[in-house]
């Protein structure tokens, strides 16, 4: 299925049970852990800026990034508060109290990749495709306009797990998260809960 085919197929009655399946499957492990490659697209200047690491998803407490190439760097994204630690050691934190408009942001990021159907159906109009292979794809389009001046659209797919996201900004630049070595039934480290905390 070409990328954008998912937006000729708003989500429809007879689809929302599927749906349902795929997001209860996005849902079903406590912790995920994997790679990522990141490819990041300015059009502006017809350039590609890749980065690859490693991820955690933990359903109730957030998201980690671990990126390791081109260069090191930490963002630990939870409910309250978003952390970054770069490659020297120096940690700088927002909390989302002190910034709605951030907050609302990360928190739609967050329930984008942890499957929150409530969230997503608040927040998108909701496109959806299954193909024979058994691949399934799901467009969003944000209903806010606070939220649509910093995610355009995003597009996620997958089999078994969340396999892509694509999510253009809101000059529709748009960055690839491709997902490998996806791993369920994990236990977080010490130092991971504490950064999800």
């Amino acid at each position: 299925m070409a990328f954008a085919d998912v937006f000729e197929s708003p989500l429809t009655a007879e689809r929302s049970k599927e749906l349902a399946q795929v997001l209860s499957a996005m849902q079903q492990q406590k912790y995920l852990r994997g790679s990522f490659r990141q490819v990041r697209t300015v059009k502006k200047i017809n350039r590609d800026f890749v980065s690859t690491g490693s991820f955690v998803i933990a359903d109730t407490l957030g998201i980690l990034w671990n990126m390791e190439k081109p260069f090191q760097s930490l963002t630990a994204i939870t409910r309250d508060k978003m952390l970054q630690k770069n490659a020297s050691g120096a940690v700088s934190q927002m909390n989302m109290k002190d910034n709605a408009v951030f907050g609302q942001v990360s928190q739609t990021i967050q329930g984008i990749f942890l499957g929150n159907r409530k969230m997503l159906e608040e927040r998108f109009q909701i496109f959806f495709e299954t193909g024979k292979d058994g691949l399934w794809t799901i467009g969003l389009v944000p209903k806010e306009s606070v939220i649509k001046k910093q995610i355009s659209s995003v597009v996620l797919s997958g089999h078994k797990w969340l396999e892509k996201v694509t999510l253009s900004d809101g000059d529709g630049n748009p960055i690839l998260y491709e997902f490998s070595k996806v791993e369920g039934g994990i236990s977080l480290t010490p130092e991971e809960s504490a950064l999800l905390r």
